[in-house]
């Protein structure tokens, strides 16, 4: 804000001074180009000297002429310009008048074109200024109060309407984030009942596994009947904790991620695009070959944005776990489907780990430092099944191939 304000400032600045040194040095200077009042004396001195009478009817600027024989004739006071010539021994005055009109109409007009456009750049600096700039600098600090988690005050559209889709996107990464953040805490709330709920269950066989070897630790049961009875209600109560523990694994295996999808009808030249409009540029500055195979377009079934996400999740996961030389996207059919296909060079993981890379938290032993969670490919199978498509690993040898299967239309 502060550079623009003296960026404003020099600019008018400039203007200002443009203006004075073409009212100053250029106009005055055209005006005196030419002098053909001038031109006219010298004819008139001229004809004076050959002993002819000049033409004055044929003289738009020399009115009068003639000759000196007084003081008061050659320091004459009229309203006329005049200059004197010495012509023949004799001394001539030779009137004439200076036409200033057109050169204040032509003063009046370039002045009057600076102004205006001076005023023009003004104008659009002010409107750039309280409508773009001050707006913008309004919003710089709101992805930093995101960041912070402060998702209280939505933004305001109709204030920035120059800012329309940014502001919409904001209030959506906004709302979406405190949904996330609202879903997370029900999470958390629910898994804390239920673990919660299954400790206090498990204390009550735990008190009678505890009772019974104390027990037949003691020899309180003098009867094997009665020893046998301990040792099997023992049994009875393990396999009771073993189903509890069985519920808790269960409960930690509930999703924990809530991934809406708007199934609807896409091109899968719209889908490549997007992808081609990112990644292109993104591999040519990696170094990395990128391909994109040819395809015939069609109509799929599922959503755009969802299936972008997924092939980017697929893209990115070659570029860090890929030899960084090939990445490739190949398109087929089959029984209806539309197989998109993401092959990149440098496969280095055992084929006995390939199931287990759709679980989540899972990573694979080529991991290495890269960073990550574990979560993506879990995300990628659970996005393609909500749009009821497919996803599975087909690695072959150095290249390691994953696939969507995306139903047409």
């Amino acid at each position: 804000m502060k550079h623009f304000d003296k960026w404003f400032i020099g600019i008018i600045i400039v203007m200002a001074s443009l203006i004075m040194a073409v009212n100053i040095f250029v106009l005055p200077e055209s005006n005196d180009k030419g002098r053909p009042y001038l031109v006219e004396a010298e004819r008139v001195a001229k004809s004076l000297s050959e002993g002819t009478t000049p033409n004055l009817s044929a003289m738009e600027y020399v009115t009068s002429y003639e000759l000196c024989d007084t003081v008061e004739k050659v320091t004459y006071s009229g309203e006329n310009d005049y200059c004197i010539k010495n012509i023949n021994g004799s001394l001539y005055r030779i009137n004439y008048i200076i036409d200033n009109s057109g050169h204040k109409q032509t003063f009046l007009i370039v002045n009057v074109i600076m102004i205006i456009s001076g005023l023009i750049i003004v104008i659009i600096l002010l409107i750039i200024r309280f409508r773009i700039i001050k707006p913008f600098h309004d919003l710089e600090e709101v992805p930093y109060e995101l960041s912070k988690g402060n998702l209280s005050i939505p933004l305001d559209e109709g204030k920035y309407k120059l800012f329309g889709k940014y502001i919409w996107g904001t209030n959506m990464l906004r709302e979406n984030i405190e949904e996330r953040r609202r879903d997370e805490l029900e999470l958390h709330r629910e898994k804390k009942t239920v673990l919660l709920s299954l400790a206090h269950d498990i204390k009550t066989p735990l008190s009678v596994i505890k009772l019974n070897a104390q027990a037949i630790e003691k020899g309180l049961y003098t009867e094997k009947e009665k020893n046998t009875v301990a040792a099997k209600s023992i049994v009875e109560k393990v396999d009771e904790i073993g189903d509890y523990i069985t519920q808790i694994v269960e409960a930690t295996k509930d999703d924990f991620l809530k991934l809406e999808v708007n199934e609807g009808e896409l091109y899968l030249s719209d889908l490549i695009d997007r992808i081609r409009k990112v990644y292109c540029d993104k591999f040519k500055l990696l170094k990395i070959s990128f391909e994109i195979g040819e395809f015939d377009n069609c109509m799929l079934y599922g959503d755009i944005d969802r299936l972008e996400e997924v092939l980017q999740n697929l893209l990115e996961n070659a570029i860090k776990y890929g030899d960084g030389k090939y990445i490739k996207l190949s398109f087929t059919r089959e029984e209806g489907c539309q197989l998109i296909t993401v092959s990149n060079s440098g496969n280095t993981l055992p084929d006995d780990e390939v199931n287990h890379l759709f679980e989540s938290f899972y990573r694979g032993s080529n991991a290495g430092n890269n960073q990550g969670n574990g979560l993506g490919m879990y995300i990628c199978r659970k996005l393609m099944s909500q749009m009821k498509g497919d996803i599975f690993i087909h690695p072959h040898g150095n290249i390691f191939n994953v696939s969507l299967v995306i139903k047409m239309c």
